[in-house]
């Protein structure tokens, strides 16, 4: 039986980030590879692991990182190329994307949460400055005012989730700031 997507990539961040340098090297390749030639799998394969409760935390973590670092880049050139990289990939899969992205914000992990704001921020800035999106300040916004419920009734939860949803308010703000998109 072959592996899910989640697990696979689980792997691969397990080595990217471990002490033996030779697989860290090599996961790494692998890594960087899958973003440049098969980028939706691979966002959708780090948007699986996420979303999986029973991956180890720092792995969830890790995978938002390596989304918002698919999404941007040092230099204007290559923020601009992962840009249309993104839009360029399928309607579908990028809604996939952005709303577990959203549903990670009510993530019981506080680390998980805040990768998912990160993420959430930088794809908003990606997607917003092409005009795409427009629903995402209302979602954030639905975060917030419905945090209680979205948490299924836990008060510490749903402090949690008004808490890492104004982070990628916040977030999004200082991205759309420094790329100096006109958001009319």
């Amino acid at each position: 039986m072959s592996q899910s997507p989640a697990s696979q990539m689980a792997a691969m961040l397990s080595a990217a980030s471990g002490a033996d340098m030779n697989a860290r090297n090599q996961a790494q390749a692998a890594l960087e590879n899958a973003e440049k030639t098969a980028c939706g799998e691979y966002m959708g394969a780090l948007i699986a692991l996420m979303s999986e409760p029973q991956a180890p935390e720092h792995l969830r973590f890790i995978a938002g990182t390596q989304i918002k670092n698919a999404l941007g880049g040092t230099s204007f050139a290559i923020q601009d190329f992962k840009k249309q990289r993104w839009l360029a990939l399928d309607g579908n899969l990028r809604i996939q994307i952005k709303g577990g992205l959203l549903r990670l914000l009510c993530d019981r992990s506080p680390k998980v949460a805040k990768s998912a704001a990160i993420a959430v921020a930088k794809m908003g800035e990606v997607e917003l400055s092409a005009q795409q999106w427009p629903e995402l300040c209302t979602q954030l916004h639905d975060n917030i005012t419905n945090s209680t419920q979205q948490a299924g009734g836990d008060v510490a939860l749903a402090a949690q989730v008004r808490q890492f949803t104004l982070n990628a308010m916040g977030y999004l703000c200082e991205y759309l700031y420094e790329a100096d998109v006109n958001l009319e």
